[in-house]
C-alpha cells in the first residue's frame, strides 16, 4: 500500500491555474511563458484570460494578475501602467500634434456592459495634455484589446497604448508614440495568490517567476 501510494503521488499532475485579463495574457504573458514551461516541463499551466474577476477559491485558480487602481492593489505589484497614443510608423507621419487626431481613426475596446465611453482609457493622457474632449474621424471597436493593437500595427488607426504591455512592439518599431511620452493611469498589475496555492510549490514559483520577469523587463 505504501509503495502504491508513493507511485500515485509521484504521477499526480502538477498544475498551475492563472487568471488575468486578455490583454495581459496575449501581449505580455504568452510571449514570455515558454521561459517558465521550459524550466518546469512537468507543470501544466492553465491560463484563463477574461475580463471577469474570478473568485480564486471557488474557481480553483492559483494565481491572478489583476489590473487595479494603485490605491486598491492586492498582492505584490508587477508594475504600474501608463498610457500614450500609439500608431504605425507610416501613420505617424500624419500625426504631428494632438489636433491631428481629428483626421484619424480611433481604435478602441467595447466593454461587455457598454457602460464605458470609447475614450475611457485615454482619460489620463487627455488630462495631462489639457484636452477636454476627443473627436476623431471614425471609430473601430473591438471586443479584445489585442485586436485593437493589431489594427494599429496594420496602420488602421490610433490606439491608446498600455505600457509596459506594448513596450516590445515599440522597441521593434512596429508602433510609435508621435505625440510624446505617456501619462500614469493610476492603475497597476498586481499578483494575487489563492489559499490553495500555499500548498502548491509550482504555483508559488510561478508567482515568483512573474515578479522576476517584470523586474527584468523594466531593466531592459
Amino acid at each position: 500500500r505504501d509503495a502504491t501510494a508513493r507511485v500515485r503521488a509521484g504521477s499526480a499532475p502538477r498544475q498551475v491555474a492563472i487568471t488575468t485579463t486578455p490583454g495581459f495574457a496575449s501581449l505580455w504573458l504568452i510571449p514570455r511563458l515558454a521561459r517558465f514551461t521550459g524550466s518546469h516541463p512537468q507543470v501544466d499551466v492553465r491560463v484563463s484570460a477574461t475580463l471577469e474577476v474570478l473568485d480564486l477559491e471557488r474557481s480553483r485558480v492559483d494565481v491572478a494578475v489583476r489590473l487595479m487602481p494603485v490605491s486598491r492593489g492586492k498582492g505584490p505589484a508587477l508594475f504600474e501602467e501608463s498610457v500614450v497614443p500609439l500608431c504605425s510608423p507610416a501613420l505617424a507621419k500624419s500625426l504631428r500634434k494632438p489636433a491631428d487626431l481629428a483626421n484619424l481613426t480611433l481604435l478602441t475596446v467595447e466593454y461587455p456592459d457598454h457602460s464605458e465611453a470609447p475614450t475611457i482609457d485615454w482619460e489620463p493622457w487627455l488630462k495631462v495634455m489639457g484636452l477636454h474632449d476627443l473627436r476623431m474621424k471614425s471609430t473601430l471597436r473591438f471586443t479584445q484589446y489585442a485586436d485593437a493593437v493589431g489594427a494599429a500595427v496594420a496602420g488602421q488607426g490610433v490606439v491608446i497604448g498600455r505600457l509596459p504591455l506594448l513596450r516590445e512592439l515599440m522597441r521593434e518599431g512596429r508602433l510609435v508614440a508621435p505625440l510624446g511620452e505617456g501619462a500614469a493611469s493610476q492603475r497597476g498589475y498586481f499578483v494575487e495568490t489563492s489559499r490553495r496555492a500555499a500548498g502548491n510549490r509550482d504555483a508559488l514559483e510561478f508567482a515568483q517567476w512573474l515578479r522576476e520577469e517584470a523586474e527584468a523587463a523594466q531593466r531592459a
